[in-house]
């Protein structure tokens, strides 16, 4: 149901993004839904709030989801995005709130640890590149471009 919810508004809601963007010099390619984050620790499991005391996250969301994890009594360290898959194989961070797609993506799987399946966040995602680049592109490929991204989102929606 939730989803179906995030699917009407997202689909009442493109144009204004789409327009955002182009007005500040973008073109929004495409938005994509990564689903709720989860919570990844590489030395224990999370199963209860006392479970985050004392563990290192990695805080590339900015100030709110500092205090969040100030709140739970873990140590928030802010990272740049580029900066998070090595600090956590590196040990700087063990904890980390992410999609597991990104997870996934940045091969952190490798380092073990734990996985808390949770509705704590909820992620979008786009690509985007910019107006001086998409003018650059053939407009025979710029059409395959839309096409696809219209495949990908339809594909995304079967599931509801």
């Amino acid at each position: 149901m939730i989803l179906m919810k995030l699917h009407i508004s997202r689909k009442k809601m493109k144009p204004l993004f789409y327009d955002t963007f182009r007005k500040n010099g973008y073109q929004l390619l495409i938005l994509l839904d990564q689903g709720f984050d989860t919570i990844y620790s590489n030395d224990k499991a999370i199963k209860t709030v006392e479970d985050f005391n004392n563990i290192r996250f990695a805080a590339y969301c900015g100030r709110v989801e500092q205090e969040f994890l100030k709140v739970l009594k873990s140590s928030p360290i802010p990272l740049a995005v580029p900066e998070v898959a090595a600090s956590m194989r590196s040990g700087v961070v063990n904890g980390l709130v992410c999609p597991s797609l990104w997870y996934l993506g940045a091969k952190l799987y490798t380092l073990g640890g734990s996985a808390t399946v949770s509705t704590i966040r909820y992620t979008p995602a786009a690509i985007i590149v910019t107006q001086k680049a998409w003018a650059k592109i053939s407009e025979k490929h710029q059409k395959a471009i839309v096409k696809v991204t219209i495949d990908l989102l339809n594909f995304q929606w079967i599931r509801i």
